[in-house]
């Protein structure tokens, strides 16, 4: 049996508004006992998790926490971007006044924990929104050589981002 996007989009919908309430109920919690911790959202790489776009925009509607706040994630979003579900650029857009961490990784097509520099994500246009005080983690995977992370630390500096 064949499924389509749209079906995987319904079954989605019909599930997540009840994580999505558990996550509202359980941060503003969190939220307010905890005020010297920031705790932050961060783009999920695969469809079906919580939050996308549009539930990240209601968690923080919803939670008017000061400690509530964004954590970029440039593989994740690079996945969602090479599946057509939401764009790099949308995501930065929208949330960059919140953002107070980045992941630096890249992917190929639905691979993602790269070395940044070797795969899809463009870092030049990701510079941009990010700001001094941002705080930036090379998020690759294990198998990554010292030599691959050498070079990718290279490409960050000759890009900016570090």
């Amino acid at each position: 049996m064949k499924v389509s996007r749209g079906h995987l989009s319904e079954m989605r919908a019909r599930y997540a508004y009840e994580y999505v309430e558990r996550v509202v109920r359980s941060l503003k919690t969190l939220c307010r006992e905890n005020r010297k911790i920031l705790f932050c959202l961060e783009p999920r790489v695969n469809f079906y998790e919580i939050p996308n776009i549009e539930e990240m925009e209601e968690i923080f509607d919803r939670v008017k926490e000061v400690n509530l706040c964004y954590w970029h994630d440039t593989g994740h979003c690079q996945v969602q971007e090479n599946l057509g579900l939401s764009t790099q650029k949308a995501w930065l857009n929208a949330y960059r006044e919140r953002m107070v961490g980045i992941h630096l990784h890249d992917t190929r097509l639905l691979k993602n924990h790269l070395p940044p520099g070797i795969g899809d994500v463009d870092f030049s246009s990701i510079k941009k929104h990010l700001r001094q005080e941002t705080i930036k983690i090379v998020e690759v995977s294990g198998r990554v050589t010292k030599e691959e992370l050498q070079k990718s630390l290279i490409f960050l500096e000759r890009t900016g981002i570090v």
